[in-house]
């Protein structure tokens, strides 16, 4: 049903943010540019490796996934600032008109973003075959779920 449609794009697209948020939140709070840039260097590199281009696909592959990242972090950094308003609407208890608005405008951000990422198949069929776009998506998953072990294993130490 749409209901569960909607719940569950909603937890995909929660547990994504509370993942991406400290990377988002870093840079913003600190300055640590260089800590972001760092990061998708690694991303990408991470991702060359796994997917072993010729030297020209590897160009255009990284021309095209540069450009689709950065649209990517916008996508994800609006459905940030919608939670925040969204959060802050309810803490200042506004009006309930105002609160479904708000709630409105969140989840069309976060379809937007998952929607965005799911075009990542279409995006990249220029450049990579079936396989190798199953590599990518499968080569982010991976390095997300690195960086949340490392974040994990720090806040341990």
């Amino acid at each position: 049903s749409s209901v569960m449609r909607t719940a569950k794009i909603i937890i995909i697209s929660a547990i994504a943010l509370i993942i991406s948020a400290p990377a988002f939140s870093r840079r913003d709070k600190i300055g640590h540019k260089d800590f972001f840039e760092k990061m998708q260097a690694q991303k990408l590199e991470f991702l060359l490796e796994s997917l072993s281009l010729e030297e020209a696909d590897a160009a255009k592959f990284t021309a095209l996934y540069k450009a689709f990242d950065e649209k990517r972090g916008q996508a994800m950094m609006a459905q940030m600032k919608a939670f925040h308003k969204l959060s802050r609407a309810v803490e200042e208890k506004k009006d309930e008109e105002e609160i479904v608005r708000l709630t409105n405008v969140y989840i069309e951000a976060q379809i937007k973003a998952l929607e965005f990422h799911s075009s990542i198949l279409k995006e990249f069929s220029g450049i990579l075959d079936a396989e190798q776009r199953a590599k990518l998506l499968i080569g982010e998953e991976l390095f997300r779920r690195e960086q949340f072990r490392k974040m994990k294993n720090h806040k341990n130490e």
